[in-house]
Parts: structure tokens; sequence; C-alpha cells
């Protein structure tokens, strides 16, 4: 998978973790709501519940892939987890 991160641009990875997301997480899905060159805005969708450690281990596992696909000085800028309140949980990453 080394070579699929050179070549991938960052939000690209992400978008393919939405495809995967099905096989680890039943009954929910990951969207990318928004990208662009130097941004992405993902959520979780139909999660039945949520704790804000989960929410902290899948926030940095995006922001993992997002450094191994190229993106530099990347920064989760928006981050809302259901169990605060809400209907999902959100992150939104900007990097250089």
């Amino acid at each position: 998978y080394k070579s699929l991160f050179r070549i991938a641009s960052p939000s690209f990875v992400l978008r393919g973790s939405a495809l995967l997301w099905g096989m680890f997480f039943k009954g929910s899905k990951l969207k990318v709501e928004n990208r662009g060159k130097r941004f992405v805005t993902t959520a979780i969708h139909g999660a039945p519940f949520c704790q804000p450690s989960l929410c902290s281990s899948i926030g940095g596992g995006m922001l993992s892939a997002l450094e191994h696909a190229g993106a530099t000085n990347v920064r989760l800028e928006t981050h809302q987890c259901r169990s605060t309140g809400g209907d999902r949980c959100s992150f939104s990453f900007q990097w250089n």
C-alpha cells in the first residue's frame, strides 16, 4: 500500500478509506462530504453510538492517512463527536 500513498492525493486516500469503512464498522458509513486540494471534510453517518475516545482514534487515523499521502502540516480544523450532541461525528482537516 505504500506505493498507493505515493501516487494518491490526500483526499483520494480518505475517499478510499470511506469505501472500506463498512468492513470494520457495521451499520455506519464514512462519507467524504467536501474536499479540495488542501482540505477534506468527512462525517460518520448512521453510527448507533460513539464515545470521545473512539472519535479521537478515528480522527488520528485520518490524520495519519493524510500525512502518509503527502499532506504536510495537517491539522484538524473542526471536530464534532456524536456523544456531545448532534446526529453524527464529523471531521474537517486542512493541510499545506
